[in-house]
């Protein structure tokens, strides 16, 4: 059985920042499974890499791949919450 993770809700205003728009991309909706490295990150919206970090942490109080690691975690668990097996969890 596929794994399919419901989309979150997007916010409705348009004025993201960038930092807010890497976020939603690559941590609320997984669009990569790997999610790119900070220097790839950083050069998509336009800024060096030691700028997008500080602003990332200082925005979410975390660096991008703790965040990118917590959503995972908890993705994990709301898995296995609705029986998904361990085998199959793993996998995504």
């Amino acid at each position: 059985m596929p794994i399919v993770k419901s989309e979150p809700s997007e916010p409705k205003n348009e004025k993201l920042t960038p930092i807010e728009r890497i976020y939603q991309k690559y941590i609320r909706k997984m669009s990569e499974s790997v999610p790119p490295n900070a220097a790839t990150i950083a050069e998509e919206i336009g800024m060096s890499v030691s700028q997008f970090k500080s602003l990332f942490e200082r925005r979410y109080g975390k660096t991008f791949s703790q965040c990118y690691i917590e959503e995972k975690m908890e993705y994990a668990a709301t898995l296995l919450e609705k029986g998904f097996r361990a085998s199959e969890v793993a996998r995504e």
